[in-house]
């Protein structure tokens, strides 16, 4: 059975919210494929988040809620539109950054 994927192009980018304290990408309750990018000399697949940025904030948020012990944590979320870079890796914009600190001053974490 293949598996299909979103390719992340300039004009359907694709969002990965990472937790940078622990490394993991957010996928709570997403339903997304994951993303591929191929190149010559490469084939890459991950995790997706969202295809857009309010939804990438959504779940950022949702995920802060939800997770009320993160002392440490710290978020990014990264767009990715297919581009690589010199090394054949996935280049990552990122896009908005959070820390702990800063989700406890605005509410968005007790």
């Amino acid at each position: 059975m293949e598996k299909g994927y979103i390719t992340p192009t300039k004009e359907a980018p694709i969002f990965q919210v990472w937790n940078t304290y622990v490394g993991y990408v957010v996928t709570d309750y997403c339903s997304y494929k994951d993303w591929e990018i191929k190149t010559n000399n490469c084939h890459m697949v991950g995790e997706t988040t969202a295809t857009d940025l309010p939804g990438a904030m959504e779940a950022l948020f949702s995920h802060i809620g939800m997770s009320g012990d993160m002392v440490e944590s710290g978020f990014t979320i990264e767009m990715l539109d297919g581009a690589t870079d010199k090394n054949g890796e996935p280049r990552r914009t990122r896009v908005f950054t959070l820390s702990t600190k800063q989700a406890r001053k605005y509410g968005l974490l007790r």
